[in-house]
């Protein structure tokens, strides 16, 4: 398996709001726009997750409030038959 690691400066998420990012049409609440409209679905983690899922990884964040957020994905590394 390989890891990948994001991490942001954003404003960090309680562990009720870690386990519902991943949701469809889930949008944490209050967060302040830093560019566009502001205006997302709620689709973006979930459609991550499932295609992750699908190629038999795992996905995951790791936050405090106040201090950021790390999220993560494994995926399985190719084999030669691939």
């Amino acid at each position: 398996m390989t890891r990948v690691y994001i991490k942001d400066q954003g404003p960090g998420l309680t562990p009720v709001e870690q386990q519902s990012v991943w949701e469809r049409f889930y949008r944490v609440k209050g967060i302040q726009v830093q560019y566009g409209t502001g205006e997302g679905l709620g689709l973006g983690l979930y459609l991550c997750r499932i295609i992750i899922q699908w190629h038999g990884g795992q996905v995951g964040v790791e936050s405090k409030k106040g201090e950021g957020s790390t999220f993560w994905f494994t995926l399985p590394m190719a084999t030669e038959d691939c």
